[in-house]
């Protein structure tokens, strides 16, 4: 688990500098050493939409979910990649999900 943590950690130092493909090898590290890591599945989602891997990152959200269903940003991300694919029901119901707990987001 601590391995696991440190994996995700230099990928969120990979991702703040923009090197999202090495930020997503160190977040799938992550989660090879710990496949409940939620925070690695949700960054892990957050890189491949700057990647513009929009299917990936609606599927690395959906793992981030069933892991910790109150992750809203996981919501949020699976939001953006389900209205890049035109997926917008989709799309709908995961920022329904996060007004009906942050109203004011």
């Amino acid at each position: 688990i601590e391995k696991a943590k440190e994996y995700r950690v230099s990928g969120n130092a990979y991702a703040q500098r923009g090197d999202w493909k090495e930020a997503i090898e160190l977040y799938s590290k992550s989660i090879g050493s710990n496949p409940n890591e939620s925070l690695a599945y949700s960054n892990r989602a957050l890189a491949h939409l700057k990647l513009k891997n929009y299917r990936e990152a609606a599927e690395d959200s959906t793992e981030s979910i069933k892991i910790n269903p109150k992750n809203l940003k996981a919501y949020q991300r699976r939001a953006e990649a389900c209205a890049e694919l035109g997926e917008y029901k989709k799309a709908y119901k995961d920022l329904k999900v996060i007004l009906d707990v942050e109203p004011n987001n």
